[in-house]
């Protein structure tokens, strides 16, 4: 029988975080789909990220279940996740760190674009 109502479990800013949220539930046979906008696949562009953000949908039934199993809405405490240099708060610790990966990534994909 097919699925004819879908729930909404978590909207996601990159198509790889829902992927990976997607193979959790997909491990525990709840049935998923992924909805974006984005344009990586049209553009052929080197980005993961979607315009509207990635939803995560599964079927109605088993919504609370997914953001159980997900954690979804769990707050956690930014010091309990980040190691921080003393002095320094812990979101500057995570801008940082996204920063800097951001950069050797970037420097990766421009690399690779003029090696061909």
């Amino acid at each position: 029988m097919p699925i004819t109502s879908w729930g909404t479990v978590e909207v996601f800013s990159h198509r790889g975080m829902a992927e990976v949220a997607g193979s959790a539930l997909r491990s525990a046979g709840i049935p998923h789909r992924l909805l974006a906008d984005d344009l990586g696949s049209i553009a052929r562009l080197p980005i993961g990220g979607a315009w509207q953000g990635v939803e995560l949908q599964v079927p109605i039934e088993h919504v609370e279940e997914a953001r159980e199993l997900l954690q979804v809405g769990v707050e956690i405490e930014l010091e309990d996740r980040v190691p921080t240099p003393s002095g320094m708060s812990p979101l500057l610790a995570q801008v940082v760190v996204w920063t800097v990966l951001a950069v050797v990534i970037g420097g990766v994909v421009v690399q690779f674009a003029f090696r061909n």
